[in-house]
């Protein structure tokens, strides 16, 4: 007669169950990632709105765009980075 309780099987489908569903360092840098882009384009909307209504000042925001601009790259290569290396792709 076999035994009802398989402790190999039991043990793998528990370690399966338990798998984490949700990366949360994956989360806190999409949420950075979101913020960046969110900083960029207020900025660029700042900048448009400067320049729609003929402010001279419109060009002051340039350097602010690239500030915005590196750090959204900085994010999104650090989220890109971390995915591929941790395997977190959901």
């Amino acid at each position: 007669m076999k035994a009802l309780f398989e402790p190999e099987r039991a043990t793998r489908r528990a370690s399966i169950e338990n798998e984490v569903a949700f990366c949360d360092e994956k989360i806190a840098l999409t949420m950075q990632f979101m913020h960046s882009v969110h900083e960029l384009t207020q900025l660029q909307k700042q900048q448009l709105d400067a320049l729609v209504n003929s402010n001279p000042d419109f060009e002051q925001f340039e350097a602010l765009i690239e500030q915005a601009v590196e750090q959204k790259n900085q994010a999104k290569d650090a989220l890109v980075w971390h995915i591929e290396s941790h395997g977190c792709t959901e």
